[in-house]
Protein backbone atom coordinates (compact mmCIF):
# COMPACT_ATOMS: atom_id res chain seq x y z
CA UNK A 1 0.00 0.00 0.00
CA UNK A 2 2.70 2.41 0.41
CA UNK A 3 6.73 2.55 0.30
CA UNK A 4 8.85 3.12 3.56
CA UNK A 5 12.23 5.18 3.58
CA UNK A 6 13.78 7.89 5.08
CA UNK A 7 11.31 10.57 4.08
CA UNK A 8 8.45 9.06 5.97
CA UNK A 9 8.84 11.54 8.89
CA UNK A 10 8.08 14.58 6.54
CA UNK A 11 5.03 13.06 5.62
CA UNK A 12 3.82 13.18 8.75
CA UNK A 13 5.23 16.62 9.83
CA UNK A 14 3.10 18.19 7.18
CA UNK A 15 -0.22 16.84 8.70
CA UNK A 16 -2.46 18.92 10.76
CA UNK A 17 -2.21 19.36 14.43
CA UNK A 18 -4.89 17.43 16.67
CA UNK A 19 -5.85 20.38 18.01
CA UNK A 20 -7.11 21.31 14.19
CA UNK A 21 -8.86 18.72 13.67
CA UNK A 22 -11.51 18.21 16.87
CA UNK A 23 -15.11 18.48 15.47
CA UNK A 24 -15.31 15.78 12.71
CA UNK A 25 -18.03 13.93 14.29
CA UNK A 26 -20.24 16.96 14.56
CA UNK A 27 -19.24 18.53 11.30
CA UNK A 28 -19.04 15.77 8.75
CA UNK A 29 -20.82 12.48 10.48
CA UNK A 30 -22.43 11.93 7.08
CA UNK A 31 -19.02 11.43 4.66
CA UNK A 32 -17.62 9.17 7.92
CA UNK A 33 -20.72 6.93 7.61
CA UNK A 34 -20.50 6.63 4.06
CA UNK A 35 -16.89 5.79 3.98
CA UNK A 36 -17.65 3.07 6.72
CA UNK A 37 -20.38 1.64 4.16
CA UNK A 38 -18.30 1.35 1.61
CA UNK A 39 -15.35 -0.69 3.65
CA UNK A 40 -18.71 -2.39 4.79
CA UNK A 41 -19.48 -3.46 1.66
CA UNK A 42 -16.61 -5.09 0.81
CA UNK A 43 -17.04 -6.71 4.83
CA UNK A 44 -13.28 -5.24 5.87
CA UNK A 45 -14.85 -3.55 9.15
CA UNK A 46 -12.76 -6.48 11.36
CA UNK A 47 -9.55 -4.66 9.81
CA UNK A 48 -10.44 -1.22 8.59
CA UNK A 49 -11.76 1.93 9.74
CA UNK A 50 -11.99 5.73 9.48
CA UNK A 51 -9.72 7.99 11.25
CA UNK A 52 -9.38 11.65 12.03
CA UNK A 53 -5.87 13.05 9.49
CA UNK A 54 -3.57 14.66 12.15
CA UNK A 55 -0.36 14.61 13.80
CA UNK A 56 1.22 15.13 17.28
CA UNK A 57 4.32 17.21 17.81
CA UNK A 58 6.43 17.46 14.59
CA UNK A 59 8.95 14.30 14.25
CA UNK A 60 12.47 14.97 14.70
CA UNK A 61 14.78 14.08 10.92
CA UNK A 62 15.00 10.19 10.73
CA UNK A 63 12.36 8.91 12.67
CA UNK A 64 9.00 7.41 12.33
CA UNK A 65 6.11 7.56 14.73
CA UNK A 66 5.73 3.83 16.03
CA UNK A 67 3.35 2.34 18.38
CA UNK A 68 4.61 -0.17 20.83
CA UNK A 69 3.07 -2.14 23.58
CA UNK A 70 3.67 -0.35 27.15
CA UNK A 71 5.33 -2.75 29.25
CA UNK A 72 3.35 -4.60 31.72
CA UNK A 73 0.88 -2.10 31.92
CA UNK A 74 -1.82 -3.15 28.91
CA UNK A 75 -1.36 -0.53 27.06
CA UNK A 76 0.12 0.54 23.92
CA UNK A 77 2.32 4.20 23.66
CA UNK A 78 4.24 5.77 20.88
CA UNK A 79 7.12 7.27 20.44
CA UNK A 80 9.85 8.93 17.32
CA UNK A 81 11.69 6.28 16.60
CA UNK A 82 15.18 6.25 14.57
CA UNK A 83 14.78 4.74 11.54
CA UNK A 84 18.08 2.87 12.21
CA UNK A 85 16.76 1.14 15.02
CA UNK A 86 13.65 -0.10 13.34
CA UNK A 87 13.26 -3.31 11.99
CA UNK A 88 10.81 -3.41 8.80
CA UNK A 89 10.46 -6.99 8.79
CA UNK A 90 8.81 -6.30 12.22
CA UNK A 91 6.66 -3.42 11.87
CA UNK A 92 3.25 -2.36 9.34
CA UNK A 93 2.28 0.57 8.52
CA UNK A 94 -1.34 1.33 10.48
CA UNK A 95 -2.17 4.83 9.38
CA UNK A 96 -2.64 6.06 5.46
CA UNK A 97 -2.89 9.44 3.82
CA UNK A 98 -4.76 9.57 0.22
CA UNK A 99 -1.90 11.60 -1.51
CA UNK A 100 -1.55 12.53 -5.34
CA UNK A 101 -3.81 9.29 -5.65
CA UNK A 102 -2.29 7.04 -4.22
CA UNK A 103 -1.75 5.71 -0.26
CA UNK A 104 0.78 6.52 1.63
CA UNK A 105 1.52 5.48 4.81
CA UNK A 106 2.57 7.85 8.02
CA UNK A 107 2.11 6.03 11.21
CA UNK A 108 3.35 2.57 12.20
CA UNK A 109 3.08 -0.51 14.62
CA UNK A 110 4.78 -3.07 16.02
CA UNK A 111 3.60 -6.62 14.50
CA UNK A 112 3.03 -8.53 11.89
CA UNK A 113 0.14 -7.49 9.16
CA UNK A 114 -3.21 -8.09 11.08
CA UNK A 115 -5.01 -9.45 7.58
CA UNK A 116 -3.11 -11.34 4.69
CA UNK A 117 -1.90 -8.94 2.18
CA UNK A 118 -3.43 -10.56 -0.98
CA UNK A 119 -7.14 -9.80 1.44
CA UNK A 120 -7.01 -6.11 1.36
CA UNK A 121 -8.38 -5.37 -2.74
CA UNK A 122 -7.83 -2.87 -4.66
CA UNK A 123 -11.46 -2.14 -5.24
CA UNK A 124 -11.85 -1.11 -1.80
CA UNK A 125 -9.07 1.68 -1.73
CA UNK A 126 -9.97 3.13 -4.71
CA UNK A 127 -13.16 3.22 -3.91
CA UNK A 128 -12.78 5.08 -0.67
CA UNK A 129 -10.03 7.12 -2.81
CA UNK A 130 -12.53 8.10 -5.07
CA UNK A 131 -15.16 9.19 -2.52
CA UNK A 132 -12.43 11.14 -0.40
CA UNK A 133 -11.34 12.78 -3.70
CA UNK A 134 -14.61 13.59 -4.66
CA UNK A 135 -16.19 15.15 -1.79
CA UNK A 136 -12.44 16.62 -0.47
CA UNK A 137 -11.45 15.02 2.31
CA UNK A 138 -7.48 14.05 1.61
CA UNK A 139 -6.68 16.72 3.99
CA UNK A 140 -9.31 15.99 6.64
CA UNK A 141 -9.66 11.97 7.29
CA UNK A 142 -7.42 8.87 6.68
CA UNK A 143 -7.61 4.94 6.49
CA UNK A 144 -6.62 2.57 9.39
CA UNK A 145 -5.51 -0.74 9.07
CA UNK A 146 -5.82 -3.05 12.45
CA UNK A 147 -7.83 -5.47 14.35
CA UNK A 148 -11.12 -3.81 15.06
CA UNK A 149 -13.37 -7.20 15.80
CA UNK A 150 -12.98 -6.72 19.14
CA UNK A 151 -13.91 -2.95 19.64
CA UNK A 152 -16.79 -2.91 17.38
CA UNK A 153 -18.44 -5.55 19.46
CA UNK A 154 -17.39 -4.22 23.39
CA UNK A 155 -18.69 -0.50 24.27
CA UNK A 156 -16.24 -0.43 27.07
CA UNK A 157 -13.09 -1.49 24.32
CA UNK A 158 -12.87 2.24 22.87
CA UNK A 159 -9.64 3.56 23.74
CA UNK A 160 -8.24 7.46 24.35
CA UNK A 161 -4.70 9.05 23.15
CA UNK A 162 -3.06 11.09 25.71
CA UNK A 163 -0.29 13.21 25.01
CA UNK A 164 2.98 13.13 27.31
CA UNK A 165 5.06 15.58 27.90
CA UNK A 166 8.15 13.85 30.15
CA UNK A 167 10.32 16.36 31.46
CA UNK A 168 12.36 19.31 29.69
CA UNK A 169 13.84 18.09 27.12
CA UNK A 170 12.31 14.54 26.13
CA UNK A 171 10.06 14.08 22.99
CA UNK A 172 6.63 14.05 23.43
CA UNK A 173 4.83 10.95 23.70
CA UNK A 174 1.17 9.29 23.49
CA UNK A 175 -0.18 6.76 25.20
CA UNK A 176 -3.36 4.87 24.47
CA UNK A 177 -5.69 3.63 26.76
CA UNK A 178 -9.21 2.25 27.12
CA UNK A 179 -11.86 5.14 27.93
CA UNK A 180 -13.64 3.40 31.29
CA UNK A 181 -9.63 3.19 32.59
CA UNK A 182 -9.83 6.82 33.10
CA UNK A 183 -10.35 8.72 36.33
CA UNK A 184 -13.35 9.70 37.37
CA UNK A 185 -12.92 12.59 39.73
CA UNK A 186 -10.52 14.17 38.32
CA UNK A 187 -12.29 17.23 37.82
CA UNK A 188 -12.58 18.70 40.97
CA UNK A 189 -10.04 17.07 42.57
CA UNK A 190 -7.11 17.80 40.04
CA UNK A 191 -8.42 21.05 38.90
CA UNK A 192 -9.12 20.25 35.77
CA UNK A 193 -12.12 18.04 33.45
CA UNK A 194 -11.51 15.58 31.08
CA UNK A 195 -12.82 15.38 27.29
CA UNK A 196 -12.97 12.65 24.93
CA UNK A 197 -12.98 13.76 20.97
CA UNK A 198 -13.92 11.61 19.12
CA UNK A 199 -10.65 10.57 16.09
CA UNK A 200 -11.74 7.33 14.72
CA UNK A 201 -14.88 5.35 13.58
CA UNK A 202 -15.52 1.75 13.27
CA UNK A 203 -18.01 -0.08 10.59
CA UNK A 204 -21.37 -0.44 12.80
CA UNK A 205 -21.90 -4.02 14.07
CA UNK A 206 -24.70 -5.44 12.16
CA UNK A 207 -27.84 -5.86 14.08
CA UNK A 208 -27.77 -8.63 16.12
CA UNK A 209 -23.98 -8.52 16.02
CA UNK A 210 -23.31 -7.04 19.27
CA UNK A 211 -24.01 -4.58 22.20
CA UNK A 212 -22.48 -1.44 20.38
CA UNK A 213 -24.35 1.67 20.74
CA UNK A 214 -23.93 2.77 17.16
CA UNK A 215 -25.63 2.34 13.86
CA UNK A 216 -24.75 3.26 9.83
CA UNK A 217 -26.13 6.98 10.21
CA UNK A 218 -24.23 7.37 13.80
CA UNK A 219 -21.11 5.13 13.90
CA UNK A 220 -19.55 5.05 17.64
CA UNK A 221 -15.99 6.47 17.90
CA UNK A 222 -13.41 4.04 18.70
CA UNK A 223 -10.44 6.01 19.63
CA UNK A 224 -10.48 9.55 21.05
CA UNK A 225 -7.93 12.51 22.08
CA UNK A 226 -7.26 13.19 25.20
CA UNK A 227 -8.33 16.73 25.98
CA UNK A 228 -7.99 18.70 29.44
CA UNK A 229 -10.18 21.71 30.58
CA UNK A 230 -8.31 23.54 33.51
CA UNK A 231 -10.20 25.30 36.31
CA UNK A 232 -9.44 28.69 34.51
CA UNK A 233 -10.64 27.39 30.92
CA UNK A 234 -7.70 26.88 29.12
CA UNK A 235 -7.76 24.00 27.13
CA UNK A 236 -4.74 21.29 26.43
CA UNK A 237 -4.23 18.38 24.86
CA UNK A 238 -0.84 17.94 26.63
CA UNK A 239 -0.16 16.24 30.17
CA UNK A 240 3.45 17.51 31.35
CA UNK A 241 5.17 15.26 33.76
CA UNK A 242 7.68 16.99 35.81
CA UNK A 243 10.54 14.13 36.01
CA UNK A 244 14.31 13.78 35.27
CA UNK A 245 13.98 9.79 35.72
CA UNK A 246 14.20 8.36 32.10
CA UNK A 247 10.76 7.18 31.34
CA UNK A 248 9.44 3.84 31.05
CA UNK A 249 5.82 2.63 30.57
CA UNK A 250 5.34 1.96 33.95
CA UNK A 251 6.60 5.03 35.10
CA UNK A 252 4.48 7.24 32.94
CA UNK A 253 1.19 5.06 34.33
CA UNK A 254 2.20 6.03 37.31
CA UNK A 255 2.42 9.15 37.06
CA UNK A 256 -0.79 9.26 35.02
CA UNK A 257 -2.83 7.95 37.90
CA UNK A 258 -0.93 10.14 40.85
CA UNK A 259 -1.92 13.19 38.51
CA UNK A 260 -5.73 11.89 38.61
CA UNK A 261 -5.81 11.19 34.67
CA UNK A 262 -5.69 7.43 35.10
CA UNK A 263 -7.77 5.08 37.86
CA UNK A 264 -5.04 3.81 40.76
Amino acid sequence: MADQGSALFGRYNVLPHITEQTELQKTIPEKVSDLLRIIDRHAMGDNFRIHSLHRHTKLPANTIRLETDAGKTGYTWANATSIDRVDLGRIHPTFFKLHEGRWVAFEFVEGPLPIAAEAITEDLLNQVAVYMVDNGLGDVLALELGQFAKCRAKKDLATTEIEVQWGDGGEPFTICVPVKDLADAGGKEHHYQQRQVPTGWNVPVRDGGGPRDSSPDKPAPGTHWNGSTKADGTKTHKVHVDSTEPVTPELAVRELVRMGHLRG
